[in-house]
């Protein structure tokens, strides 16, 4: 059962939020590459932690910041301490914990930026398994990664009045949308990760309508001059969560329907000349074509669509990629019977191939400008 009344609280509390935006003011994409320099850069881009932490000073404030909310690592509440100020430490406990005279960052909080917006941006996750090894909860808050910067370069960019984010996670493709939409409601099968898009937002300067649901069920009956989506669309056995399942990649619906109900739902919501831009996968027919069965999903909607392949990828390798994201350990335990049982449900149940795509919607549009080109640390 969905609820559509707005939730608009973020981690902190309205001083303590105040407090933690003077704090990051500084802490910005720019500062951070800067810091890191060309060998900092590329060890971050490679997940080499360790690399980091080589390039960067020891008593400079915003490496401390770097230490505690990119790189996950303890510092020295008095380095803490300085790095947050106006910030306590005691006001900031859904953010930081201490422990015998050390800090460590509960949650990412990452520098991003986008060549259309007018001021920085800060966005609030949960860290990934290259930061804190071992399996993710189930209820984990994925960060920005590559999925959603190539949704969000490929966002058709005009104004518009209203504009949803389905399936916001931490609130990446709506701050995005906030550039260029009067309104922007964002939504989410997760209270917890609202209240980060929440503070996502409040921490960039925005604010947004924030309704908690499952896919379409928060909107109903709405309509939107623009839709993003980068919904939990990994193709599995139906997992879910307490059952193998993570709420940022899996739907609970078998196969690929997630997939289908949402290119045969989404046109309903979109107002005359609306756009909206969606990352799926689906499952590639034994024949191997596959147009006519995903063309199928749009047959009656009333939209143009394009259609464009991301990449072609086989059961196995599809498993191991899903597996690694979650942070299962190869060869461990867990690792083989998560990779068997799923394995074994693609050779009953499914076809040799897989395509992960991704959908342009029109209802009576035109093509428009792409996407202010997004950056981060």
């Amino acid at each position: 059962m969905s609820r559509v009344a707005p939730l608009t609280t973020p981690l902190l509390d309205g001083h303590a939020l105040d407090d933690l935006r003077a704090a990051l003011d500084g802490y910005t994409v720019d500062s951070v590459h800067e810091l890191l320099g060309p060998l900092g850069r590329a060890a971050h881009e490679r997940a080499d932690l360790l690399g980091v932490e080589r390039v960067l000073p020891s008593d400079d404030r915003v490496a401390t910041l770097v230490r505690l909310f990119l790189l996950g690592e303890a510092v020295a509440e008095s380095s803490a301490s300085a790095a947050l100020a106006p910030l306590a430490l005691d006001a900031a406990d859904s953010l930081v914990s201490c422990s015998a005279g050390e800090v460590r960052a509960r949650l990412e909080v990452r520098p991003y930026a986008a060549d259309d917006a007018e001021q920085p941006w800060w966005v609030l996750s949960d860290f990934g398994s290259d930061v804190r090894p071992g399996p993710l909860a189930d209820d984990h808050v994925l960060g920005i990664g590559a999925a959603s910067l190539t949704l969000a370069q490929a966002v058709v960019r005009r104004p518009a009045g209203r504009a949803l984010d389905l399936g916001t996670g931490c609130g990446v493709q709506a701050l995005h949308l906030a550039t260029h939409s009067q309104h922007v409601v964002a939504t989410d099968v997760s209270d917890r990760a609202l209240r980060m898009a929440a503070t996502t937002a409040a921490l960039s300067g925005q604010s947004w309508e924030l309704r908690v649901g499952s896919l379409l069920e928060p909107v109903a009956g709405s309509s939107f001059d623009a839709i993003v989506a980068n919904p939990p669309f990994v193709v599995s056995p139906g997992l879910a969560r307490g059952h193998g399942g993570f709420d940022y990649r899996d739907s609970g619906l078998a196969g690929d329907a997630v997939s289908a109900n949402l290119l045969r739902g989404i046109p309903g919501l979109l107002a005359p000349d609306g756009t909206a831009a969606l990352l799926v996968n689906w499952i590639v027919p034994r024949d191997g074509d596959w147009v006519e069965r995903v063309e199928g999903w749009l047959a009656g909607t009333g939209c143009d669509a394009w259609i464009w392949q991301r990449e072609v990828v086989e059961p196995a390798a599809y498993v191991s990629l899903w597996l690694r994201d979650a942070g299962e350990v190869p060869g461990s335990p867990r690792w083989r019977d998560r990779y068997t049982r799923w394995l074994d449900w693609f050779d009953a149940a499914a076809p040799p191939g897989l395509f992960s795509e991704g959908f342009r919607l029109r209802q009576r549009g035109r093509t428009s400008a792409p996407a202010g080109r997004p950056r981060f640390p």
